[in-house]
């Protein structure tokens, strides 16, 4: 048998074997899905697992599937055989769960989305979901002024959109200008450290806005790149200024927070910034960049749709 090893950059891997077999995504409904397999189901070679190590140990998944454009793609066995109409699907995701549509999206006709579905055009035709960045906003400061800056992020490998990334990864080039937007809006200095904010302090966060081409607004509140950690650590003495902004609007006017939009606690809870400011050529808009986001990728159309949409599992379904 064909035996293969597959390494990731976090430090995931895993080993396995090839095997082929008939194959359909399910729901949680044993019945259903019995049904969907029978009429749906296509073969499809894939991996069976041996052995794991890294983040395929710890967390809830413990495997991958790849939806990128290839000829091996999953989603191509299922168009090329009928079972979907278009070679797309959509993921919407939130810190509950999501949902996954094959052939489109299927929250429009639910009335999930909350705003309408708006779409740029991809860059490639192969490979990762790669879209053009036209500029990116740090609450209402524009960091990408720079033509050089604003080039880092359509260069090499451009920006991609990848689920399979868990966090958000910004091109160095713009490190400076974000850093110093950020200082100005919060009165503190940028970090991927663990911090603790207040209700208020965390209303004083900016949104952050990558728009891209065909006129897509995409935004990452703080609820989406802020990820609550459980550490009891004080602020560290780097971070300069922790309680001296209030309410939702910053000194300089930029955008921050929407107050309603943020849960209300006692105290000061952690958070770790996973919005990182160290990629060294292009973009990756990861998973967290997704949250609260139906985004649709649209091989057939070789477009990708994003809007705001509610994303929670169960009431989708309803």
């Amino acid at each position: 048998r064909c035996t293969f090893v597959q390494r990731y950059t976090e430090g995931s891997s895993l080993t396995a074997y090839e095997m082929e077999d008939l194959i359909w995504l399910g729901t949680d409904d044993e019945d259903e899905s019995v049904r969907t397999h029978m009429e749906m189901a296509v073969p499809f070679c894939f991996g069976c697992q041996t052995s794991e190590s890294g983040l395929f140990r710890t967390q809830y998944a413990d495997g991958i599937v790849g939806l990128a454009m290839h000829q091996s793609s999953i989603l191509k066995a299922f168009h090329d055989a009928g079972s979907i109409k278009r070679n797309a699907f959509a993921l919407c995701l939130d810190r509950s769960g999501g949902t996954l549509s094959l052939g489109g999206t299927g929250l429009v006709d639910l009335g999930r989305h909350l705003e309408p579905m708006k779409f740029t055009p991809l860059v490639k035709e192969t490979g990762w979901f790669v879209v053009e960045v036209v500029s990116v906003h740090v609450g209402g400061v524009l960091v990408t002024s720079s033509p050089r800056v604003l080039d880092a992020f359509n260069s090499d490998k451009g920006t991609i959109v990848d689920s399979g990334t868990t966090d958000t990864y910004l091109p160095k080039l713009v490190a400076e200008p974000v850093k110093k937007a950020w200082e100005e809006i919060t009165g503190r200095a940028y970090t991927n450290r663990e911090y603790r904010y207040t209700a208020k302090e965390f209303g004083t966060l900016p949104v952050v806005t990558v728009e891209l081409k065909g006129g897509v607004r995409w935004e990452m509140p703080p609820s989406s790149y802020m990820e609550p950690t459980g550490s009891k650590k004080k602020r560290g003495a780097g971070d300069k200024g922790a309680s001296a902004m209030a309410g939702g609007v910053s000194g300089n006017g930029a955008a921050v927070a929407s107050a309603a939009d943020l849960p209300e606690w006692d105290g000061a809870r952690a958070f770790t910034n996973r919005m990182y400011l160290d990629e060294p050529k292009g973009c990756v808009l990861g998973g967290n960049a997704m949250n609260g986001h139906d985004i649709l990728f649209d091989v057939t159309g070789m477009t990708v749709g994003i809007a705001k949409a509610d994303c929670a599992y169960r009431s989708s379904l309803k």
